[in-house]
């Protein structure tokens, strides 16, 4: 246990006002599992929507009627694609509120690289931008 932390319990023993350390960390223990549940909540009913929607889109494709009209595939592609980035932005923010912070060095990397590519088909002064 770190000085600091002795400091604080010994301070809170002498000061009801002040939270114990074990206090402190029920709290947070508390708060983590509050979000953890809360991601699991959301997962499941997300997670199940593109179940839900692949598993009729796989049947719809069966029939010959679903093939007629071209534009369903895109929009049920579209609605999974939305499902999934705000079940990810859902979990990025809630994750956030506890101190957790992934980034996607991967997907950075990649944006970083298109963005040259784009400068480099298209100079300054280039008037086709």
């Amino acid at each position: 246990m770190s000085t600091e932390t002795v400091a604080r319990s010994e301070q809170s023993s002498d000061n009801p006002q002040l939270p114990s350390s074990r206090s402190v960390r029920d709290t947070e223990l508390s708060k983590c599992y509050d979000t953890i549940n809360g991601i699991d909540s959301m997962c499941q009913i997300q997670l199940g929507q593109i179940e839900n929607l692949t598993s009729v889109t796989l049947r719809a494709m069966e029939s010959p009627g679903f093939w007629k009209g071209p534009t369903a595939l895109g929009e049920i592609l579209g609605l999974i694609q939305y499902i999934a980035a705000d079940l990810g932005n859902y979990v990025n923010a809630v994750a956030e509120e506890v101190g957790s912070n992934h980034v996607d060095e991967i997907g950075r990397a990649r944006d970083r690289r298109v963005l040259a590519a784009f400068c480099e088909a298209h100079p300054k002064g280039d008037e086709n931008v």
